[in-house]
């Protein structure tokens, strides 16, 4: 009987200790992820409202935590919820990846919304732009933030 209440005292905090942690463990991921997938859910919304996998409030919860999260962190928390949608964060990453929809590109491969490797050019509207104040210049080039070229 003593034996019992001994094995008792000694496995009840240790279960405590380990399974507690488990339990309450945070849901990670990285700023890019989350920019990524917000990107491909925006996308999709505004292509096609009605086919897309996430609601607007969900949208609208997605978009506050990108722009609220601390931008000098890599890896943020998102085991929270949306307050609009009640939805936790990673479950809406989870959907926004699954987005079948792939964001268009311009003719050198580089996505909307994005520097292409031939600096300074952006891919806008399904064209490359010169912005040399949002991708940079190319060696040996300076940038006139006149002109953004």
């Amino acid at each position: 009987m003593l034996l019992k209440k001994k094995i008792k005292l000694v496995l009840v905090p240790l279960i405590i200790i380990i399974i507690l942690p488990l339990a309450y463990s945070q849901q990670t991921c990285t700023a890019s992820e989350i920019k990524d997938a917000l990107r491909k859910a925006l996308f999709e919304f505004f292509e096609s409202p009605t086919d897309s996998k996430l609601s607007v409030n969900e949208i609208k919860d997605f978009l506050h935590f990108y722009i609220s999260s601390d931008s000098s962190q890599l890896v943020v928390d998102c085991s929270g919820s949306g307050p609009l949608s009640g939805k936790p964060y990673y479950l809406m990453l989870g959907a926004a990846r699954n987005i079948d929809r792939e964001i268009p590109k311009c003719g050198d491969g580089t996505e909307y919304g994005k520097c292409s490797s031939n600096a300074p050019n952006y891919c806008y509207g399904g064209r490359l732009e010169e912005r040399c104040k949002l991708c940079g210049c190319s060696l040996g080039q300076t940038c006139d933030t006149a002109t953004n070229k």
